[in-house]
């Protein structure tokens, strides 16, 4: 029964898949602008630089790219004063030491961990006036400084009901259109920093440190056990190469009394390039920093892989910078994406291993409404589903163009373009509600 169920499934998705896509900017998502951390010379950083190139841009976010989108560490520095402000602490000793070991083995990479790095991406963002560039493209404001409200306009109306956009049509200046919080306030920048390290190093300075620890021991026994499972580590740890992404997530700041001053002061009615004089001297827009992550995926070169060196680094880059964005998700609420419902009886959704999705994981099911006082358009959770632990959860991990994903044996692997949920009720509609993650 079971069987022929996911066969009912796969023909429901697709159909649904296509209207899916069809519908893919229909309702409303949070704003991405990413940023790439320049890094040091590292190991095939020219194929790790290609992967970055070519990635995909994440589909649940808005592409919301401003010019500002590579960042050079190298060129700030940070006082002391500076890092006390920031609340820095200082490493220990043996920390100091460590990081000194592994630097140096690794060329400086790993032990790179640069605690002053959430400083000198703050110097950026007010040298390169990052915030102001985001809230300019909100409101698609000219080099003459003339701004207006169509494209917030288009965005503030996506998922809301007809009868709501009926309300909303005609009303350039409406004050939803400013101080609609969740929307604009949904603006993000990832900064990125990609490196690519040998494990051979790294396990060898990791031996020695333990090597030398083991050299303390008194008893000859225990003494040469310790080495023998130095030595083992560092024989299991030693072949190919890890990918490290480190990510710091900001927010920008949008908030009544941010939208309102920016509207007096910068936005009138029968004057669109109001305020313009005062634009690149204002400190008015801001970005915050929501919190950080960082993942790493081994890398090896098996005589049995069919792909070439180029690919399994693309496949290795992508999918590394695919789980850090989903371990932001879980770990931080305001940056979990929407999903739209692409079917119910059951609920069925296009999201799955990419996503970081896992058997039971819980989520809320969204649907739009309009505030009849502000006018704000929010989502409101009404009901919970669960990823069915007794279906295949969708695999859209990335493969490159023209592959397709095989099994252990070298045969094909299919399975269905959605995943599976329990839960939900009667009223859930596809294409007119949501899922969102609950930690």
């Amino acid at each position: 029964m079971k069987k022929n169920l996911l066969l009912a499934l796969l023909l429901i998705s697709s159909i649904n898949s296509l209207v899916a896509q069809t519908n893919a900017l229909e309702y409303r998502r949070s704003s991405l602008h990413m940023v790439l951390v320049e890094s040091e010379t590292f190991p095939k950083k020219e194929l790790v630089m290609k992967s970055w190139n070519n990635y995909k841009f994440p589909d649940k976010y808005n592409n919301h790219s401003v010019v500002s989108n590579t960042f050079n560490p190298a060129k700030y520095t940070v006082t002391d004063a500076e890092r006390e402000a920031a609340g820095i602490k200082k490493p220990s000793e043996a920390g100091k030491l460590l990081k000194g070991m592994a630097s140096e083995a690794t060329g400086g990479i790993v032990g790179g961990n640069d605690p002053d790095m959430p400083v000198k991406i703050q110097k950026f963002i007010d040298e390169t006036k990052l915030a102001n560039q985001l809230v300019a493209k909100w409101y698609n404001r000219t080099k003459e400084g003339k701004m207006d409200t169509k494209y917030v306009a288009e965005k503030s109306k996506q998922s809301a009901s007809e009868e709501s956009k009926a309300a909303t049509s005609g009303a350039a200046d409406a004050d939803e259109y400013f101080f609609d919080e969740e929307l604009i306030g949904g603006t993000f920048v990832v900064f990125s920093k990609l490196t690519f390290v040998e494990n051979e190093p790294v396990a060898r300075v990791i031996r020695d440190a333990l090597i030398t620890q083991a050299s303390s021991i008194s008893v000859e026994m225990l003494r040469n056990k310790a080495i023998e499972k130095a030595n083992q580590a560092y024989e299991r740890g030693k072949e190919g190469y890890s990918i490290w992404t480190k990510v710091y997530l900001y927010q920008l700041v949008w908030n009544d009394e941010v939208a309102q001053s920016f509207k007096n002061t910068f936005f009138k009615t029968g004057d669109a390039t109001f305020g313009a004089s005062e634009w690149d001297k204002t400190d008015l827009f801001k970005l915050k920093l929501v919190g950080e992550e960082n993942t790493s995926s081994l890398v090896t070169f098996s005589i049995k892989e069919k792909r070439t060196e180029e690919k399994i680094i693309d496949i290795g880059t992508v999918r590394n910078i695919d789980n850090v964005f989903a371990k932001l998700q879980k770990k931080y609420v305001v940056f979990r994406p929407v999903t739209p419902i692409s079917s119910v009886g059951p609920i069925t959704a296009m999201i799955g291993l990419k996503e970081g999705l896992e058997p039971g994981d819980k989520f809320e099911i969204l649907k739009s409404t309009k505030d009849p006082k502000t006018g704000r358009i929010s989502y409101v959770a009404f009901a919970s589903a669960k990823v069915d632990k007794d279906f295949p959860i969708f695999d859209n991990l990335y493969i490159p163009t023209g592959e397709q994903k095989t099994d252990e044996a070298g045969n094909p692997v299919t399975g269905p373009g959605f995943t599976t949920f329990s839960g939900g009720d009667k009223k859930v509609m596809a294409g007119a509600h949501f899922l969102r993650l609950i930690k």
